[in-house]
């Protein structure tokens, strides 16, 4: 296996005097085609996972956040994994402002790869969800029509821009 990126984990209190679990995830990119690609972010979805289940085996009903670019949509393989440890997904069929119908856009079209997954207790008090997708955040998709998000870098060339990834937003009562 190549090496891959680190989930990011933290925890703390919140207002109410519960523990709030956050994962932060970038999975490994589908650099070489999906097929070729799917077993390195497996991995990292079971690593993932046995924390998950870790939590959960001292606190069962956890509150848990996990976030980040799955580079997967929301019905793969992997996030279905990942589903199957109690988790559900916030942001499955967000959309965004100004024809944003995802996160990412490749090729001309949107993709929804980014996602923010959340425990049972957390899902039942979700109050909005979506795409952060103002014009600032767009710029002109020359060969493909439409909008694409403003990137930083074309390539190995700068550009004044933020991502090319949309930011979700989700917001919890």
């Amino acid at each position: 296996m190549r090496p891959t990126r680190d989930i990011l984990y933290v925890s703390g209190l919140i207002s109410s005097g519960d523990t709030l679990h956050v994962f932060v995830v970038h999975l490994p990119s589908r650099y070489g085609g999906e097929r070729y690609s799917r077993p390195f972010r497996q991995v990292a979805a079971e690593c993932l996972c046995q924390s998950i289940d870790s939590i959960r085996a001292v606190s069962p009903d956890a509150r848990l956040l996990i976030a980040g670019d799955f580079n997967d949509g929301s019905d793969s393989p992997i996030l279905k994994q990942i589903y199957q440890h109690g988790i559900r997904n916030l942001t499955k069929d967000v959309k965004g402002q100004n024809g944003v119908r995802g996160t990412y856009r490749y090729k001309g079209e949107w993709e929804s790869i980014d996602h923010i997954l959340a425990s049972r207790v957390l899902y039942n008090k979700v109050d909005t969800t979506y795409i952060h997708s103002p014009k600032f955040l767009l710029e002109d998709e020359k060969l493909y029509g439409g909008f694409r998000p403003r990137r930083t870098y074309n390539g190995m060339r700068y550009q004044p821009g933020y991502s090319d990834h949309l930011p979700l937003v989700v917001r919890i009562r």
